[in-house]
């Protein structure tokens, strides 16, 4: 059945459950492991989703010629169903020492007027931004090379190959060491996008194809605990998901800003796009960032 009400239906419900999920998801790392642990945990965690995404990959092409349409459907209703079955044995959360709460009105008062807020968003903004240009540009930038379109879910599998180091990387990060991972990797990651829109030849963009998403994925993740921090230090223990979510669906605001700036820019070219989201980034995330994120 082709019904179009019908799909944008199931993509306002799908895009609804990614965010209140990304709250709870993280809320719920964070709550459990504390802030020394969350980052290696949480990509630890990010690793068994990434290996699960590669494996569905692969068996994607023999769930279609033996099941057919439904055989994919069936199982991606069972395997969301195991996941709801394992839910139910994860670890409880950590008790905190008692402080006193804010109401959720308080809370958000709390946030509006806190310009780490304001910077986190747009922060988060830009590397969402770098995401959206990897998933959308990168077939264009494999015909403009003169490599095959279809060439691009090698090059899928392997990036989420090259993302399982996250957790290695994690490792690394700490308390004290966390800001200036943080202005690095948004350096590295900046001179990468730069790098991408400005090469021409094949073998440097696949590799660079390899690599851009390994590097959005590190600023990411201490954004995330930056975020975490900041909810821990107004007293939101109670709303904290809730917090995260509006978070992310704030966070939607600038996106559409930069997508804006993106569609205008995209008729000079996709290397414009990458070259000024990589200005974007180098002058955001190590100038404005580390200025303003939350101390404890």
């Amino acid at each position: 059945m082709k019904s179009l009400p019908l799909f944008v239906l199931e993509a306002a419900l799908e895009g609804l459950s990614n965010v209140f999920y990304s709250g709870t998801y993280d809320a719920y790392l964070y709550g459990v492991y504390g802030e020394e642990e969350y980052l290696r945990r949480s990509t630890l965690a990010n690793n068994f989703g990434t290996t699960g995404f590669i494996l569905s990959t692969l068996l994607y092409y023999v769930f279609y010629a033996v099941f057919g349409m439904v055989g994919l459907l069936v199982s991606t209703v069972v395997s969301g169903f195991l996941a709801l079955l394992c839910s139910f044995g994860l670890e409880k959360e950590k008790s905190k020492p008692e402080k006193q709460e804010k109401s959720l009105p308080e809370v958000f008062r709390s946030l509006l007027k806190s310009r780490e807020l304001w910077v986190m968003m747009l922060v988060s903004a830009c590397l969402t931004m770098a995401m959206l240009f990897i998933n959308f540009f990168y077939v264009d930038k494999l015909m403009a090379v003169g490599l095959d379109e279809k060439l691009m879910t090698p090059i899928i599998l392997g990036y989420s190959v090259v993302e399982l180091l996250n957790a290695r990387i994690a490792k690394r990060i700490n308390s004290k060491n966390q800001k200036i991972f943080f202005a690095v990797s948004g350096l590295i990651l900046s001179f990468g996008l730069i790098l991408f829109g400005v090469l021409s030849g094949a073998m440097p963009v696949v590799i660079l194809m390899l690599i851009l998403p390994l590097l959005v994925d590190i600023p990411s993740v201490i954004l995330s605990k930056y975020e975490n921090d900041l909810i821990d230090s107004i007293g939101a223990e109670e709303n904290w998901a809730t917090v995260l979510s509006v978070f992310s669906m704030g966070g939607s605001l600038p996106e559409i800003a930069m997508l804006l700036i993106s569609s205008a820019l995209s008729g000079a070219g996709t290397a414009v796009c990458f070259i000024a989201l990589g200005i974007a980034i180098a002058f955001i995330l190590p100038t404005f960032c580390l200025d303003n994120m939350h101390k404890k």
